[in-house]
């Protein structure tokens, strides 16, 4: 995703604080969170930002790992029910932590 602004917060949600009592911008980072649901879920979200571009755009990753470890036996109704799951969870996360404006860039 690239970003036309450095205020951050405009588009994303999901952000690494500011050191207390430096007065400086932040001009890269990188955070990784893991969580896991009480259903067995995982879900990895890493956010990343680099170098502001020549042309002032700002490079940001925005990336959600969700994973389930589990036995199943394999059939029809239940891949599909098990990839929802994960696609659900993935969209929940993103939608959440996104802006409304950082959507009117997609569109």
């Amino acid at each position: 995703m690239l970003l036309p602004d450095l205020e951050l917060e405009k588009f994303l949600k999901f952000l690494p604080p500011k050191p207390y009592g430096i007065q400086a911008d932040i001009s890269r980072f990188f955070q990784q969170v893991v969580f896991s649901k009480p259903d067995g879920i995982s879900a990895a979200i890493t956010e990343t930002m680099e170098q502001i571009e020549e042309d002032q755009r700002i490079p940001v990753i925005f990336d959600i790992d969700v994973s389930k470890v589990s036995s199943l036996q394999p059939d029809a109704n239940t891949i599909p029910a098990y990839f929802k799951l994960l696609h659900d969870l993935k969209n929940e996360i993103f939608f959440e932590n996104i802006t409304e404006e950082a959507i009117v860039l997609w569109n």
